[in-house]
């Protein structure tokens, strides 16, 4: 759930108990947001602790922390509710339009050495060419492609506030949610399969 928020959080949202609309971006890490007013000023931090999502109210002092429901499948609306005190907010999403990324994957075998300091170099780059991101991976096999994601964040993080993100596979897919629990060998066929025979190839 925590890192299908990394989208679906982000944008502008009204409170209907208030009337405020509010902004939510990204701010240092993979799992905190900051909600901002649209005159500028900071009202909430999100983030996410021990697998639940929370709201802090930085502008009221001493206000309780909210909690948010599990959401909808397209996260229209964000239910949030605060345990000590049972008060409720409802944020409902301000319809935008998203310009679509595509994000083309590929893969390069690298050298394994007698440390076994190689492996697959996974890579991510706009259509121009341009490389946004680029990890290793130890092994294809035990590492799914939303652990790739998540290693990605960094290189990522500048283009979830302007688009949605579409990642292109080496055969042509495009990659969805219910692509995360896929293996990078799946994701990315005969190369990653050359990636662990050298592994092996050099271990014996």
């Amino acid at each position: 759930m925590l890192a299908s928020l990394t989208t679906d959080l982000l944008g502008r949202w009204r409170c209907l108990e208030t009337g405020m609309v509010i902004d939510v971006r990204v701010t240092g890490s993979s799992f905190s947001y900051r909600a901002y007013h649209t005159s500028g000023s900071c009202v909430f931090e999100i983030q996410a602790d021990r697998g639940r999502v929370k709201l802090h109210h930085k502008a009221v002092t001493g206000a309780p922390h909210f909690v948010l429901e599990p959401p909808g499948e397209q996260a229209l609306q964000l239910n949030w509710r605060a345990p000590a005190t049972g008060e409720t907010l409802t944020w409902q999403r301000l319809q935008q339009t998203w310009k679509t990324l595509l994000l083309q994957l590929t893969g390069e075998v690298e050298d394994f050495d007698q440390q076994k300091s190689g492996g697959l170099r996974l890579q991510v780059s706009k259509i121009t060419g341009e490389v946004i991101s680029s990890i290793r991976i130890g092994s294809a096999r035990t590492t799914t492609w939303l652990d790739a994601r998540l290693m990605m964040a960094e290189g990522l993080r500048p283009f979830l506030w302007r688009s949605r993100l579409a990642f292109i596979s080496p055969q042509g897919e495009q990659l969805t949610r219910l692509d995360d629990t896929r293996s990078i060998a799946d994701v990315l066929g005969g190369l990653a399969e050359v990636s662990e025979e050298k592994r092996r190839s050099v271990g014996g």
